[in-house]
Parts: C-alpha cells; structure tokens; sequence
C-alpha cells in the first residue's frame, strides 16, 4: 500500500515524480520548519546544553549575544555557496538521451557510501534474503545511542567508548565514500569497439540482419540505427523479426539472450567509428566472447556480473590455463558455477579466445 501511493500505481512513471518532487517542495521543507520551531521551545523551556567545560562567571543570555554569533556564521556559510554557485557551479552535462544504452547513472558523492554499503549488503555478497536487512538494523540500533551514555560528562576525553564508537562510524563513512568513489564503471573510450560489439556485428551478419539492413536494403544500416528499445523487445525482435511485441505467439527459431544482447551492442551509442576491419581470429574472438563470454564476465567496462572481472585476467593465468578453463572448468575447479564450451565451441575459436584473454595483462 505505502509502495502504491509512492509510486502513483504499480509501477514508476510520471505520477511517481510528481509525487516525489510534490514531497521535497511542500512536505518536507514544512516538516524541517517544525523540528527547527520544536527546537527553539525546547530550548526556552529546557535552556541549552552549555559548554563542553564547565566556566565560572555569571551566566550569559543566548539573546541577544549567542544568537548575533549564529546568525554571522549562518550569513558567512550562505554567502560562501551563493559565490560558489555563481562562479564555481560545476558544468552541467547534456540534455538527456533515451537512445543511448551506454550511460550509467552515478549517485551524487555523498551518496556513495549508502550506495557501497548496499553493494556489500547485497544478495550477491552475503546471500541474504533481504539486501537491506544490514543498513535497516544500523539504523534502527541508532536510536538506542541516548540510553548508550547517560552520565553528565560532556568533555570527550572522558567519554572514550562513544568518542571511538562515533570514530569507528566516520571512518566507516568516508571508507565506503571513498571505495564507491574508486568502484567506478570502466568504459571503452569512445569510438572503440568492444568485444561485445564486435560479437554482435559478426553474429548481426551471420543471422543475415545486413540483407536489409544495410545502404541498398529496405531498412537503415545497423551503424545509423540508434538503440531505443530495451533487450526484452530487441531479442524478440532479433527471434521473429516480422512480430512487432514480443510474446504473442512462439518465435520460430530460438536465439540466446547473449545473442540478442550481442545484436543490441552491435554498435557502439553515439559514435561515428567506422567497423574495424576484422581478421578471422578477430571474427573468432568477437563472436566467441560477445556471445559466450560477457553475458556472466565483464570485459572493458561491459558485460554481465556472475563471474569474475576478465579485463586484465592475463595477468593471472595463461592460454593454456584459460583454454583449460573454457574447455572444463570443474575438471579445474569443482565447485564453479560456469558452463563447459569445449562441445560447444570450435578449436579455432577456443584457441583465440584463450589467446586474446591472456593478452590481456
């Protein structure tokens, strides 16, 4: 029910931004009006804390003294980011592009570190049955801090055990910040083909995707089309290309998700590149790993995330070790989860993927 009125129905659309973006300009500025109007009621009720060490004298009024030195250090922090907003804003990027598959959506730095502990709460790392088990009991176990320490020291020197627990939990912060900030998404630079690329034209051309796509055939050329759809519609497409939804009846020949994905990667979003020119090791490579390899291991920046990361696996193995990977790989390690291609892929092909991953160091 909470997910529903969130998202305006049953899935996210424009109701959902509506809502959201009604929440941060109406709701929530309300509700920090009323903690700051709580705040100062309790303080003319209660009086403030004082400072950290106790001072002899006579008591000062917080007005009018103590609230001019708020006020001064208020104005000096706005008028700090009124001048970095008007002569050190950052550059914007440009207008979004539903055509381009390529961009990977960043969460702003000083949501890196929620973002890092999910990632490490996840199902994937920790095999829990709810990802978000891990920050919700941190969370929860917050609101115990006030029953933590009650005693009426305020000078951190003696208060050591909330001081090394508040310690451990800022460097926990700026650890997590700092390795989602390295967690960075590698791409290929722009105007290279990746492998997954390439398998995709080489396997566009073998399914005959070229005898009309092309300059001289019925439809555009696959290097002028732009990816707009999402690969659930691509590989029905690429399946039965005469059905316009996916779903409506049995496609007539089965084809892969790797392939469809393959197909949808055949070129590279928003480049200008003409097709590199392929040897046939290189068309054995690019099919092999495009339709085999980056559906489970990420190559480049690309690929799927169920097997390790193959960009620099050369550094680590071998071609004969890595062809032995490929061929059987319980017969090296018996508890993998990876598929055997030694039925499944030719010697040529088996030879230059090897290769070509151990290549890469």
């Amino acid at each position: 029910m909470v997910a529903g009125v969130l998202q305006g129905g049953a899935s996210i659309g424009a109701l959902t931004l509506t809502r959201w973006a009604s929440a941060h300009v109406i709701f929530l500025p309300g509700l920090v009006v009323a903690i700051v109007a709580a705040h100062l009621v309790l303080m003319r009720r209660k009086g403030i804390s004082g400072p950290v060490r106790a001072r002899e004298g006579t008591p000062i009024a917080f007005y009018p003294r103590q609230a001019a030195r708020d006020v001064t250090v208020v104005s000096i922090v706005l008028l700090a980011l009124v001048l970095m907003a008007w002569r050190g804003m950052p550059a914007m990027e440009g207008p979004a592009d539903p055509t381009d598959a390529t961009f990977i959506p960043r969460p702003e730095w000083y949501f890196l570190g929620l973002f890092q502990l999910l990632k490490f709460t996840s199902p994937a790392s920790w095999r829990s049955s709810e990802p978000s088990s891990f920050p919700r009991c941190l969370a929860g176990s917050s609101r115990s801090c006030p029953g933590l320490d009650r005693g009426p020291d305020r000078d951190p020197r003696r208060r050591l055990v909330v001081m090394l627990g508040v310690a451990a939990g800022v460097l926990g912060i700026v650890a997590l910040t700092a390795l989602g900030w390295r967690d960075r998404p590698v791409s290929a630079p722009a105007g290279e083909w990746s492998m997954r690329a390439i398998g995709g034209r080489q396997f566009a051309a073998a399914a005959k995707c070229t005898r009309c796509h092309s300059e001289s055939g019925m439809a555009d050329a696959l290097e002028d089309v732009s990816m707009s759809r999402g690969p659930e519609w691509l590989n029905g497409h690429v399946t039965d290309p005469e059905m316009i939804a996916p779903g409506l009846r049995e496609p007539p020949t089965a084809v892969t998700e790797a392939r469809g994905r393959g197909a949808h990667r055949a070129r590279p979003a928003g480049d200008a590149a003409a097709i590199p020119w392929l040897s046939g090791a290189h068309r054995a490579r690019g099919l092999g790993v495009g339709q085999y390899c980056v559906g489970c291991h990420v190559i480049d920046g690309d690929g799927g995330s169920d097997g390790p990361v193959l960009s620099h696996i050369g550094s680590k193995h071998d071609a004969p070790k890595l062809r032995s990977w490929i061929v059987d790989p319980e017969a090296v390690k018996p508890d993998t989860d990876m598929p055997a291609f030694g039925k499944r892929l030719s010697p040529q092909q088996l030879d230059a993927i090897s290769q070509h991953l151990a290549s890469r160091k």
